[in-house]
């Protein structure tokens, strides 16, 4: 998308680029500082700075927990948000849901 942005508008000068979290990675800060000489101002995305491990895949491919991949995750649904892709939820099977203010989570 920046490249198709910055291609259609040559002629403009920046200083800085102000996003929303959805900009927040580290390709597009490299991109940002090194192809067009501009100064990033993008507040974190708070999914992205929990370092909470990267689940595996078993060879039935179903996820496993990030902290034990011996432990099989279980199948949660779906969530489908207005012009999102579909989500698969997982859950590790440790884990255990409560009602908070009459909500599961």
């Amino acid at each position: 998308m920046l490249d198709n942005f910055f291609s259609c508008h040559s002629h403009f000068q920046y200083k800085y680029f102000l996003g929303d979290a959805g900009f927040d990675s580290i390709d597009n800060y490299k991109y940002l500082i090194k192809e067009h000489g501009m100064i990033p101002i993008i507040p974190l995305n708070p999914r992205n700075s929990k370092d909470i491990g990267k689940p595996g895949i078993n060879e039935n491919g179903i996820p496993t927990c990030p902290n034990d991949s011996s432990l099989l995750t279980k199948f949660d649904g779906s969530s489908k948000e207005k012009g999102r892709p579909l989500k698969l939820k997982w859950l590790c099977p440790k884990s255990q849901k409560k009602k908070i203010n009459g909500k599961t989570t």
